[in-house]
Order: C-alpha cells, then sequence, then structure tokens
C-alpha cells in the first residue's frame, strides 16, 4: 500500500473493491462476503457507494487497505500510511492493524511519527539507507546512554539557542514545548538553570525524564553522521 492513494477515484468504495477482487481472482462468492466483512472492519459500508475521490484522507486510507486486504494476504507493506491523516483516522487505522495482527497477518510499516513506531512489535530505526538499530520499543528506550533532562518553557527556540551557544550541554533538541538535552561533563543541573537565568530565560520545569525511541534515533543519527564523514 503506497503513501499517495492511487485508487481509481472515479470508481465507487463498492466498485474499487470488487475490481481488487477479480484483478486478485477472488471467487466472486468469496468475494462478496470477504467485502462484507471488510466493511465492518473499516467501517465503510455506509459509504459503499461514494466515489473514492469524493472520501476524506482517512476514508481513502481505510479503502486502499481494504482493497489491498480483498485477497486475504498473509503480510502487508504500507509506506507511511498515515501521513497527513487526522488524528481521529489515524487511531482507526491503526485499531484495524491491531486486529489485523491478532488475526496472525505480518505488518510491515514505514513511519515518521515515533508514537507510530512504538506500537509496533519491533522497531528499525533507519538514516541515510543505513540501518542503526532494532529491538522492541521498549528495549529501544533503555538504550539511550546516560540521564537525559526535559526543560519545559514558554521560550523553548531561545532556551535552545542558549544552550547550543552555551557549551554545557551533551545532546540538545527542541521537543515540541521544551528541549530534551544532556549535560556535559562535569556540568550540573544546577549550572544550567543558573545559566537560564543569567540569560533571562524563565521554565516552567527541568527534571530527568525517561528517553523515548525519538531521543535514541537522534542521537545515533548525529553519531552515524560522524561515522560518514570521518
Amino acid at each position: 500500500m503506497p503513501q499517495r492513494f492511487s485508487l481509481y477515484q472515479d470508481l465507487t468504495v463498492e466498485e474499487n473493491l470488487h475490481f481488487f477482487a477479480d484483478l486478485f481472482n477472488v471467487p466472486r462468492g468469496e468475494a462478496r462476503k470477504r467485502i462484507d466483512d471488510l466493511y465492518g472492519f473499516s467501517g465503510l459500508r455506509d459509504f459503499a457507494d461514494r466515489r473514492a475521490g469524493a472520501l476524506s484522507g482517512g476514508m481513502k486510507q481505510k479503502l486502499a487497505l481494504s482493497c489491498m486486504l480483498v485477497h486475504s494476504p498473509g503480510t502487508i507493506i504500507l509506506d507511511e500510511p498515515t501521513f497527513g491523516v487526522d488524528p481521529v483516522s489515524r487511531n482507526e487505522f491503526w485499531q484495524i492493524l491491531f486486529r489485523l495482527r491478532e488475526e496472525g497477518t505480518t505488518i510491515l510499516v514505514s513511519t515518521a511519527y515515533m508514537d507510530e513506531a512504538g506500537l509496533c512489535d519491533r522497531v528499525g530505526l533507519m538514516y541515510g539507507g543505513h540501518l542503526l538499530a532494532v529491538d522492541e520499543p521498549e528495549a529501544l528506550r533503555t538504550r539511550y546512554p546516560g540521564t537525559l533532562y526535559g526543560l519545559r518553557t514558554e521560550q523553548p527556540h531561545l532556551a535552545l539557542d542558549a544552550l547550543e551557544e552555551s557549551g554545557l550541554c551533551g545532546e540538545c533538541h527542541l521537543f515540541g514545548e521544551g528541549v530534551h538535552l544532556t549535560l556535559a561533563d562535569e556540568v550540573s543541573s544546577e549550572g544550567i538553570e543558573s545559566y537560564l537565568g543569567e540569560k533571562g530565560l524563565t521554565w516552567e520545569s527541568f527534571a530527568p525524564i525517561r528517553a523515548g525511541i525519538e531521543d535514541l534515533f537522534l542521537l545515533l543519527m548525529k553519531e552515524g553522521s560522524h561515522g560518514s564523514e570521518a
């Protein structure tokens, strides 16, 4: 299933499903039952007569997945399936994938969303065509070396610029409404707070946090880039 919606937009939902059933040589009787199952699976039954081009982004992805599943494949490959899809539809799409997994389907997903990667059984982190790490999500989170700190502030960009200039940090990255950082050798958290105060910056909280998959990816990506330059 490609990232870009590639079904026939002038065909209805029902017509697209029957087209792909015919394409994969699914017997007519079996196809009807399978399509009915997919309607219950995807929630598309009420849109059976709507042209594919008139569907929302989330419904288009559900239709594309349904067309791919109409011949009951044992393995499916999804290329950034929720790119540009609203949060509610993203959640519904992943609920469908969870049910497929429970039925024994093997699923390979490429995604730039680290929260989605964390939903998988195993995660491979890739950068520049190289596989940086492969493991279960929880195991990846525990691989982050040292202590990671989270700085929550209403001035994240200013704080990031100041910290990068200070030389007080090892790693330093913008994360949403704050900054994730590690401390340079012989630097204390009190030293960071003192420096930020001298710069006139305020913060809501500054404390050790649990590293996420994205934190590890950024660290490995940086190490990989340095290795390539060497």
